[in-house]
């Protein structure tokens, strides 16, 4: 599965770099913002994507996280599917309780990743800035 990474174009790349050395750039550079993908949106190696579901919803959080205004979508998903991810209250949902539950648990591990981004970067800020 991949994911697109739209960045601000002054975005500071480090720490998700080091989380994700595969990304790579869009290479448009005229706007203000750039364009980054991690995984691979075909089979990988053994049949297996670069990204499972569960790792592309960790990527969208950590990114997300790490650097304000960063913006992510997974493969196959648009708005809608991505504001479930995000959504952390489903008690107002016309769905069963295990669909909850299910949503619940995709939405909790979105914001582990997302706590864990921008607790790296600010970590990372603050080495830079005392210049380790």
């Amino acid at each position: 599965m991949e994911v697109q990474i739209w960045l601000p174009k002054k975005a500071k790349l480090g720490v998700v770099e080091k989380e994700y050395p595969d990304i790579y750039a869009d290479g448009d550079e005229k706007h203000d913002d750039l364009s980054y993908f991690v995984g691979n949106s075909n089979d990988g190696p053994n049949g297996r994507d670069f990204l499972t579901y569960q790792e592309a919803v960790e990527c969208c959080g950590f990114v997300e996280g790490a650097i304000p205004g960063a913006e992510c979508v997974m493969e196959g998903n648009g708005g809608w599917a991505m504001g479930m991810i995000k959504r952390e209250d489903f008690s107002g949902l016309a769905v069963s309780p295990q669909q909850k539950s299910a949503y619940k648990r995709r939405s909790n591990t979105y914001w582990k990743a997302f706590r864990r981004g921008k607790r790296l970067s600010a970590n990372a800020d603050i080495r830079h800035r005392r210049g380790d």
